[in-house]
């Protein structure tokens, strides 16, 4: 029953994230408008993470990270979806607008940026065993994630 109520609580998400594109899909707005969501549906996925991360420190079980999670996912995908819709509706009026960058320093960015992603090195999840009780833990930057043997 409990795999029952987690699945029909997140296909009700996944709806009501659905309305919120469909709703941001229909609006119309002025041109400060859609930038003003454009960048700011951006900038406001950094609180919910942050959120998600601070309530998640506070007692790391592993449900409670599932949850916490789903919660996190939803919300960067109702923020990034919506500044994806506006900016694809709205792209023709943005036409005029260029950098001020040479295509050529700009295609040497895009190289180093694209390498530099590439070549991570060290990944950042890594195992560890447990100090007190020997367990294997997940690690990300060094800080203890998930216990796997709980």
């Amino acid at each position: 029953m409990k795999h029952a109520d987690e699945l029909f609580f997140r296909i009700a998400l996944l709806v009501f994230t659905w309305f919120i594109w469909l709703w941001a899909l229909n609006q119309p707005l002025s041109n400060i408008m859609n930038l003003s969501t454009i960048v700011g549906g951006v900038l406001l996925v950094f609180p919910p993470v942050w959120l998600g991360r601070m309530i998640h420190d506070r007692q790391p079980t592993t449900s409670r990270a599932a949850w916490i999670t789903t919660f996190v996912h939803y919300a960067l995908g109702i923020l990034f979806g919506i500044a994806i819709i506006r900016a694809v509706i709205t792209h023709q009026d943005w036409s005029g607008w260029t950098l001020p960058i040479a295509v050529e320093i700009g295609l040497l960015l895009v190289i180093i940026g694209g390498s530099r992603t590439l070549d991570r090195g060290k990944p950042c999840l890594e195992r560890a065993r447990c100090a007190l009780c020997d367990c294997t833990q997940q690690e990300i930057g060094g800080r203890l994630v998930v216990c796997l043997d709980a």
